[in-house]
């Protein structure tokens, strides 16, 4: 027999082994002291004996305990004594210890059998809660790792909204099969409205109402053309405020591809370039100013760029040094 059956049958035989050491205790006693028939000392001992047996070792051990119980009680007590033999009157006492003997043993094996289950349970129940500890730290690590990713998140929005609202940029979406938009709080500022969650909705119809009716058509040219060919689109127009107000607006939209490969959004943005258009044609202006002055005064005027190269000659100068404006740019 190999070592790992040795320990395997070690509990076995160490329980068959106090189950007859048991019995074999109570018969001694019995064997001392029971006058027949059986009295109640003998009898208590013996089911002690058997009860104990049928605890520790369970079924094998305790109808062992039955058994020697039995040949021990018909030996030492059941007359004729020391035999085997049982003589008539004996036998109704003899089954009777049967009887409750079997019983005793019966119980004792269901005692054994409920505290193993208890045991069992008792160990399923430390190993659930293990588990549930170890599910509710990971619940806890998950939990601290979205607080952690939304703070970063409400932060990146923070960040995106003062940003957008210091550039004048707004950020749209567009779900193209329903028509749905989304802005965000600076697209509604450019457009003269306030974000409100009372607010309705943007829409096409919305929209158009602001678009500068001489840059509508051209709008509806450029979204469509993108549409068509599922491309990325940019166009500058004007928009019409309620109160008046005209605005200069950069849109700038691109498409986003679904799984199937078909575009089914465009993302983008709107910047109000009013103030660099308003200064473009400040400047343009008094371009022009200078241009009309330099054409009329009576002195010769020259323009140089930041590497000292002549840009611009007016016509006085042409005439005060028989040059042509061609020659005296070379």
């Amino acid at each position: 027999m190999s070592k790992m059956s040795a320990r395997r049958d070690k509990p076995a035989i160490l329980r068959y082994g106090i189950s007859v050491l048991a019995v074999a205790m109570a018969l001694y006693i019995v064997s001392r002291m029971a006058p027949p028939p059986i009295s109640v000392v003998p009898a208590s001992l013996l089911y002690c004996a058997i009860l104990f047996s049928a605890w520790i070792g369970g079924l094998g051990p305790g109808l062992l305990a039955v058994a020697i119980s039995f040949l021990g009680i018909n030996y030492f007590v059941i007359a004729p004594q020391h035999s085997f033999a049982v003589a008539p009157a004996g036998l109704p006492s003899l089954m009777v210890f049967s009887v409750t003997a079997a019983f005793i043993c019966g119980l004792g094996i269901a005692q054994r059998a409920a505290l193993k289950s208890g045991r069992r349970a008792r160990d399923e129940l430390a190993d659930a809660m293990q588990e549930l500890q170890r599910i509710n730290l990971a619940l806890e690590l998950e939990n601290a790792e979205r607080k952690q990713v939304h703070e970063q998140l409400r932060r990146s929005e923070a960040f995106l909204t003062e940003g957008q609202k210091i550039s004048h940029t707004g950020s749209w979406l567009w779900e193209i099969a329903t028509g749905k938009l989304t802005w965000s709080d600076e697209q509604y500022r450019i457009f003269g409205l306030e974000p409100s969650m009372e607010a309705p909705g943007p829409c096409s119809e919305l929209i158009a109402q602001y678009i500068h009716p001489e840059d509508f058509p051209e709008l509806q040219h450029v979204i469509k053309t993108a549409l068509l060919e599922q491309q990325r689109f940019e166009c500058e127009y004007r928009i019409v405020l309620p109160d008046g107000q005209v605005k200069y607006v950069q849109g700038v939209g691109c498409p986003v591809l679904s799984e199937s490969g078909f575009v089914n959004e465009y993302i983008g943005t709107t910047v109000d370039i009013t103030a660099r258009r308003q200064a473009e044609d400040g400047l343009r202006k008094r371009e022009q100013e200078f241009q009309s002055l330099a054409e009329n005064v009576p002195d010769g005027i020259i323009r140089y760029n930041l590497d000292g190269e002549r840009i611009y000659v007016n016509p006085a100068y042409e005439r005060h040094s028989g040059l042509s404006a061609h020659q005296a740019l070379k």
